[in-house]
C-alpha cells in the first residue's frame, strides 16, 4: 500500500508539473508572474479534474460491484 501511494503521489506530481511548464512556456503573457499564474491556474484545473473523474470512477466501480442476482455456479 505505502509503495503504490508514493507511486500515485510522484505520477500525479510528473503530470501536474508537466502541464504548469507546458503552460507557462507556451504563454503570451509579457510578466513571467502572469506566465506562472496560468502555468499554475491550469495544473490545479488538471488535478481538479482528474479528481472529480477519480471519484465519478471509483462510484462507478462501487455501485456495479452491487448485484441482487446469485453468480453462476453459486447456489
Amino acid at each position: 500500500m505505502n509503495t503504490s501511494l508514493q507511486f500515485g503521489s510522484v505520477l500525479g506530481l510528473a503530470v501536474l508539473s508537466g502541464v504548469s511548464a507546458t503552460v507557462t512556456a507556451g504563454s503570451g503573457a509579457a510578466d513571467p508572474r502572469a506566465a506562472l499564474t496560468e502555468g499554475f491556474a491550469a495544473a490545479f484545473l488538471t488535478g481538479a479534474v482528474l479528481a472529480a473523474l477519480a471519484a465519478l470512477f471509483s462510484v462507478r466501480l462501487r455501485l456495479g460491484a452491487r448485484t441482487d442476482e446469485p453468480t453462476k455456479g453459486m447456489r
